[in-house]
């Protein structure tokens, strides 16, 4: 009996993840987080205080986004929050 195989050089194509960090206690959870490439990120503020956040320097960024590159961030309201996006 024979088998054949198909062969491909097509990349095998992932679908994007979604992580969370939540906000809470003036802090950042996970302070720093690892991703791919377009994996999108969810801030979910579970806080008793209103919290923005910051990428350096100044720009403001949404509660859902897809990442694109490595960035600090911080809250703009209490600036001793900071965080950490790391694309690889």
């Amino acid at each position: 009996m024979l088998f054949l195989s198909r062969c491909t050089s097509e990349p095998e194509k992932t679908v994007p993840a979604i992580h969370t960090i939540t906000i809470s206690s003036m802090q950042f959870n996970p302070a720093e987080l690892t991703l791919q490439k377009g994996d999108t990120v969810v801030f979910i503020n579970n806080d008793l205080v209103v919290h923005d956040i910051t990428q350096e320097p100044d720009k403001a960024w949404s509660y859902r986004m897809a990442v694109r590159i490595s960035s600090n961030y911080y809250c703009s309201i209490h600036p001793t929050m900071k965080g950490k996006l790391i694309v690889q």
